[in-house]
């Protein structure tokens, strides 16, 4: 079963953009620091109304939790190289424990 719980914080400020057949979505990353030697920096997608949950909730710095799943794929690059991709497609968000805010989408 391919899921995942990541705890940590906002890099950057939550974008919504559209595809080009007007579905919503936001690209971002989560720092979660490792045990003692570093942060990872988990990118993961967000479609429709968890998109639009996460921008308007969320702000850089936040701390924030989700539930998702794992996702590949890849695409060529202006070389013609073969790029490999890894993200998380986000199922659930929440706040951090202790936030007053406990709205789940």
């Amino acid at each position: 079963m391919n899921v995942l719980t990541i705890n940590g914080r906002l890099t950057k400020e939550v974008l919504i953009k559209k595809t080009e057949t007007g579905k919503t979505y936001c690209k971002f990353s989560v720092a979660v620091n490792r045990s003692k030697d570093g942060v990872d920096y988990i990118p993961c997608l967000a479609w429709g109304k968890r998109a639009e949950f996460l921008a308007e909730h969320f702000q850089k710095g936040d701390g924030i939790n989700l539930i998702g799943k794992l996702q590949s794929g890849q695409y060529d690059n202006k070389e013609g190289e073969k790029v490999f991709t890894l993200e998380v497609l986000v199922n659930q968000v929440s706040f951090p424990v202790g936030v007053k805010r406990t709205e789940i989408v």
